[in-house]
């Protein structure tokens, strides 16, 4: 921005303020020390932000801020006098909008108007519309550095920025403390005092500066995130670090310094990351690009071909959408891909997930899967500082182009923007990212519960989203005094994450997760039973995968166990539901029976806590010793469709044991109570339909029966007759 139009909005800024203020103002500068750098800002949370400026001679360090200009009615203060001051405003409200002014106990240095402003980022996993800048090898300190940041910011004028990245090499030659004085602070003066600046180490800085100390220029002037405080996993090291804004996650490698091996510290918390990453967006960073035959190649240097090999997978698996790199002094951006690990020449049709342009106005968008959905944009932005001849030519770019200029990314929901726009003002490039839901999301499904006592109880629990339908957008929890019910509560998460953790009382509770998104709420999960006793106790859930084998006289389980549990009550009956045979103890998660019987046997396994409590049954098996006579084991995929008023049920037979001469299916209003009715299919044929079912909800199960009686019950489907 030009140097008139800037003393223009700071005239009219002070006299917003008033001239009182103003006087003040200039009467405590005049005694204070020489502002030599800043302010600036770094590490924005929906909650913080870090302060830093720096001054000629050594005082303490004052911010004053507030949510009006002529307002700063809150303070930080920290008596140690230094040059390089680093103030943190914490318990901030999200995404609001704060003035602030910074200096001494003895004077105020800088600010107070309206051009000393920031707004904390958005509540994490909130959709809130974003723009990101983003310069590449930007350090030059020179007419064409300048050149971009003016186009920039007359494109910008009225949005503002939410979020800026710097791709390395952030200050030439050397990355020295003056060179970063000049190609940084000197050169973004206006938009440092504004908006965070988030970074990445290229090999110029490197010259200066050490990732293995996180010494030097580049990590004197910058305050990143080593312990997750802006999202994402703990580093533990300022050259790579995540951050979230809002339903953005944001992840920064070093490519130039810190160990790219597959199994080395930085991609191994990558991996971790990702894995903990649920934001609906994901954008990496990193100064050498994966796929570049600009100054720089791809095929042959070591460091991209490296963050090609190793990086590259790990974020593809993880979702990434969005890679941004530098190092190369061009712009090239690729197609979407997925899986391309190789040498330009060796890209395969399979590697390219959509081979158009992504311009939503001439091949439309690209399209993605909400979640982890597979394919990526690589862009090399290389150019903010200077551009080099080169060959221009990899086979999975959809355009080369040697022309000075830095990205513009606007995301709101489902939709991701770039643009690249040149130092001349013009747009060279565009294209659209969509991850427009399509469907309600299907059930969530492996509910478990995790009970933990001290300090005071408190439950957790975690699930999967559901297979097929659309991606979840949000969870919805609902607690009942009974199976089925949800009388106690009902939230929602508000995010796509797959816990939840909450206080809890003594009781017995029902619980179960729903998945939404746009579209609808899904059906629920089946339900998990909790119960707390008033000391503490609680009753883990039921185990699963129960399973077993007969041979001879020898009755061999295992089940898989679930969280809180300390052992295992095995019961057994011969009959279904029935403990006539007793019940035993175990610590293990199997267990051997010798010497059986000839004849029909049905067992099921409970969890017993820390307490001693005994959980829910798990499902019920079946095991025939001898050849014996036998009910039917359990009916297979039930499964229904409706239309109006007509109920179809349709079931697989069991795949072992005694075939079902005929079926009995059991409806109730809840999943443990079946007393709306029981129908006897008279024939073997595995289906039923009715015709006039009223509306309403129903739990519906069924049996297989024979000369030996009715066998064990299928799983249990909600069916909805709207």
């Amino acid at each position: 921005m030009p140097m008139s139009r800037i003393s223009i909005r700071l005239a009219a800024a002070a006299l917003i303020v008033g001239t009182g203020l103003l006087a003040m103002a200039t009467a405590t500068r005049a005694q204070g020390p020489l502002l030599t750098r800043g302010p600036y800002l770094q590490m924005g949370t929906p909650t913080s932000i870090v302060v830093r400026w720096r001054t000629a001679a050594a005082t303490d360090s004052v911010v004053r801020y507030g949510t009006e200009p002529g307002a700063l009615t809150a303070t930080v203060s920290l008596p140690a006098a230094t040059t390089e001051h680093v103030v943190t405003l914490a318990q901030l409200t999200p995404h609001t909008r704060y003035f602030y002014a910074v200096g001494s106990s003895g004077a105020t240095l800088a600010g107070g108007n309206l051009g000393h402003t920031f707004t904390t980022s958005p509540a994490t996993g909130s959709r809130t519309a974003t723009r990101m800048w983003v310069l590449g090898d930007s350090g030059t300190a020179d007419a064409n550095a300048r050149a971009v940041r003016d186009a920039y910011a007359a494109a910008d004028r009225t949005r503002g920025t939410d979020v800026w990245l710097m791709l390395g090499d952030n200050a030439y030659p050397t990355g020295t403390d003056p060179q970063y004085q000049a190609a940084v602070f000197d050169t973004y003066p206006e938009m440092l005092r504004q908006a965070v600046l988030w970074p990445t180490f290229g090999n110029h800085d490197a010259l200066s500066a050490d990732s293995a100390t996180q010494t030097g220029p580049y990590y004197d002037a910058f305050t990143l995130p080593t312990q997750g405080e802006a999202g994402g996993a703990a580093s533990g090291t300022e050259a790579y670090y995540s951050f979230d804004y809002g339903n953005i996650h944001v992840v920064c490698l070093d490519s130039t310094e810190s160990d790219r091996s597959p199994t080395g510290p930085m991609l191994t918390w990558l991996v971790q990351d990702l894995a903990a990453n649920h934001a609906v967006w994901t954008i990496a960073f990193f100064h050498h690009a994966p796929y570049s035959k600009g100054s720089h190649d791809s095929d042959t240097e070591r460091e991209l071909v490296e963050m090609r090999q190793y990086a590259v997978p790990i974020l593809e698996a993880g979702g990434v959408d969005l890679v941004l790199s530098g190092h190369s002094h061009s712009y090239e951006r690729t197609f979407l891909l997925n899986g391309h690990v190789g040498t330009s020449s060796t890209l395969a049709p399979a590697q390219v997930v959509d081979g158009t342009s992504g311009r939503e106005t001439v091949s439309g968008a690209y399209r993605k899967r909400p979640g982890v959905g597979p394919g990526a944009v690589y862009v090399t932005a290389g150019s903010s500082g200077q551009v080099a001849p080169a060959p221009l030519n990899h086979a999975a770019m959809v355009t080369s182009q040697a022309v000075l200029g830095s990205l513009v990314i606007d995301v709101d929901g489902p939709r991701l923007d770039v643009t690249f726009l040149g130092a001349n003002g013009e747009t060279h490039d565009a294209f659209t990212l969509s991850k427009h839901v399509v469907a309600a999301p299907a059930a969530p499904r492996g509910v478990t519960a995790t009970v933990t006592a001290s300090p005071g109880a408190a439950l957790t629990l975690d699930w999967q989203a559901g297979v097929g339908g659309g991606a979840p957008e949000a969870f919805l929890l609902e607690a009942g005094s009974r199976a089925g019910a949800s009388d106690i509560g009902r939230l929602t998460t508000g995010s796509r994450a797959t816990r939840f953790h909450t206080p809890i009382a003594p009781g017995r509770y029902y619980v179960r997760a729903r998945a939404s998104n746009a579209l609808g709420v899904s059906a629920p999960s089946e339900d998990v039973e909790v119960l707390l006793d008033a000391q503490g106790g609680w009753a883990p859930a039921a185990p699963t995968l129960l399973t077993g084998t007969v041979s001879g006289a020898t009755v061999a389980l295992t089940w898989r166990s679930v969280p809180g549990s300390v052992a295992f009550q095995v019961e057994a009956g011969q009959h279904p539901g029935a403990v006539d045979l007793g019940a035993v103890s175990t610590a293990a998660t199997s267990f051997t029976a010798t010497a059986v019987p000839l004849g029909a046997y049905y067992v099921r396994v409970r969890s017993r806590g820390p307490t001693g409590l005994l959980g829910p049954p798990s499902r019920e098996a079946q095991f025939v010793v001898g050849g014996a006579p036998a009910a039917p084991a359990a009916p297979e995929a039930l499964r229904a469709s409706v239309a109006g008023d007509r109920l179809a049920l349709v079931w697989s037979p069991p795949r072992a044991g005694p075939a079902p001469l005929s079926y009995v299916v059991e409806a109730g209003g809840s999943p443990e109570r079946f007393d709306l009715g029981r129908i006897h299919t008279t024939t073997a044929s595995p289906g039923l339909t009715r015709a006039g079912v009223p509306p309403g909800t129903y739990y519906v199960r069924v049996r297989g029966e024979n000369s030996q009686g009715e066998g064990l019950a299928s799983s249990t489907l909600r069916i909805d007759v709207p």
